[in-house]
């Protein structure tokens, strides 16, 4: 009845791993002010090396095109520029390699040349320096192709065979250190890490074998806490989502919680405005490039090798913003709401009719915002999108008031993640914790006021304003004569909602988490 996500893959929920992703790679994905077209001695003379072979020239290209503005870290924390440290030796062995790995799927046009280049070719698979990796890849697992007659199904077959075996001994957990500047070494030593090194050992594995992975990624969930990455195969022109060292190709969703198999209604999700795919190549029309060096993005959308994916998960919408913001700020931000903090998402520059956000995801709790200094300015009032394209602004309206019954303190996507993160026998139909899931889905056992606990409410209004304390009576919680058309909040703190508290509106079925 219920079909549950991997609880391994439940527990990156608890971890900020979203900002150890960041935590090199912004840096070392910001793009130097010079030329970046390939001009220099070292490209003629690997052009000259590659001659008579126009793939292996392209290729060439590619890299030196793309290499200036990347750095690198040693294992001591010192940052390297990869343009005055990276030599002709490394590229043509790392270029002969790439070829020879992936020559049977390029000749079998499983994997286009643009995803090979991308996802195969690159010397670097995070921030690392080493760039051995294919090598000790091909000797770990005595071959250096992921099939030797490949087709679509045998290629994932085979990556599904492998990926089971990283999974018996890499465990999600805590990384001491730079996660995202790990070598291939320290990750078979460390056997561990966030979604961060589990994606990052599925590149070095695949990528070593001549299959195109990328890491696709959200920079926070928009009803949920946190945020994650994941992997995604390109092949035969799909886009195949799988977790590294956890969850299969063609079984793996990375947006499903619970989906409960007999009523599609009561399934739930994890949603997301926005999805991010890691890319080698500089994105000159991206806000980072444009902006570069200009200090007026958050840190985690300063990434000019990162491109919007998002439409190939979900149904979006472009949505809009006319230009009446305060200031007429050359950049706006989208932003959810996550762990507490309005957290941006997203940028759209000013035009002539203000500014256009494309390509979002749908029923989300949305807030446009301005970014100067490090700090987040809310520029509007919160608005919900809704499936059908709605747009809701929830500006509180103090003249008219009604009463707010509380029938759950916490959503039921908290409720289910509690179970994960406690549970075990989620894969035992007679289990209490698969059981537990199906009652939540069911609506049976959800997280109940309990008699003789305090609530407090606030509703938002240029911050959380508090508007009214409830003791619990009877399993009964009721909020008289609130302000209506808001966006409300309940904690256990009169002082202020925590992190884990999660927004919601009234809609005439009732309350909605958002």
């Amino acid at each position: 009845m219920v079909k549950c996500s991997n609880p391994d893959f439940i527990t990156c929920f608890f971890a900020s791993c979203i900002l150890i992703l960041f935590s090199c790679r912004s840096g070392s994905h910001k793009s130097s002010d010079q030329n970046v077209s390939p001009v220099s001695t070292d490209y003629i003379s690997l052009r000259n090396h590659y001659k008579g072979q126009p793939a292996k020239i392209r290729a060439v290209e590619f890299l030196c095109a793309n290499i200036p503005g990347l750095q690198s870290m040693k294992p001591d924390g010192t940052v390297i520029d990869n343009e005055s440290t990276i030599t002709n030796e490394n590229l043509i062995r790392n270029i002969d390699a790439a070829f020879l790995s992936s020559q049977n799927l390029l000749k079998s046009h499983l994997i286009s040349e643009h995803d090979f280049f991308e996802y195969v070719l690159p010397y670097r698979v995070n921030n690392n320096d080493q760039h051995t990796w294919r090598q000790q890849v091909w000797q770990r697992y005595k071959r250096m192709t992921i099939c030797p007659i490949p087709s679509a199904q045998s290629v994932i077959d085979s990556m599904n065979i492998l990926n089971k075996g990283l999974s018996k001994w890499f465990a999600y957990g805590s990384f001491d250190g730079l996660e995202d500047t790990a070598s291939y070494s320290t990750l078979l030593n460390k056997k561990k890490g966030s979604c961060v090194s589990m994606t990052n050992m599925a590149l070095y594995d695949f990528r070593a074998l001549g299959v195109p992975v990328a890491t696709d990624y959200i920079i926070g969930w928009g009803n949920l806490n946190s945020s994650h990455a994941w992997n995604v195969l390109l092949l035969n022109n799909k886009s195949l989502p799988f977790m590294g060292t956890e969850e299969y190709i063609n079984q793996f969703d990375p947006f499903s919680l619970v989906e409960y198999l007999k009523d599609e209604q009561l399934s739930t999700f994890k949603k997301t405005a926005k999805v991010y795919r890691h890319v080698f190549s500089l994105q000159k029309r991206s806000l980072a490039y444009k902006y570069r060096d200009k200090d007026i993005l958050p840190p985690y959308l300063d990434d000019d090798r990162s491109i919007d994916v998002t439409a190939a998960y979900m149904p979006t919408m472009n949505l809009d913003v006319p230009d009446t913001i305060g200031g007429k700020p050359k950049i706006l931000y989208l932003c959810n709401y996550n762990s507490g903090d309005w957290l941006p998402v997203m940028g759209a520059e000013r035009d002539e009719h203000g500014y256009t956000f494309k390509d979002i995801g749908k029923d989300l709790l949305y807030c446009a915002a301005t970014y100067d200094q490090g700090q987040v300015q809310l520029a509007s009032h919160p608005f919900y999108l809704s499936k059908d394209n709605e747009q809701i602004t929830l500006k509180a309206d103090y003249a008219v008031r009604s009463d707010i019954t509380i029938k759950s303190v916490k959503s039921i996507e908290y409720d289910q993640l509690q179970v994960f993160a406690t549970g075990s026998d989620f894969k035992n139909k007679k289990g209490k914790s698969y059981l537990r899931l199906m009652a939540i889905a069911e609506g049976k056992q959800r997280s109940q006021a309990q008699p003789g606990a305090t609530y407090s409410l606030f509703c938002w209004n240029k911050g959380w304003k508090f508007l009214n304390t409830r003791t619990v009576k009877n399993k009964t919680l009721i909020f008289m004569k609130m302000p209506t058309n808001g966006l409300y909040i309940l904690s256990g703190n009169s002082d202020g909602p925590d992190k884990t508290d999660r927004p919601f509106m009234i809609t005439n079925n009732g309350m909605k988490w958002l």
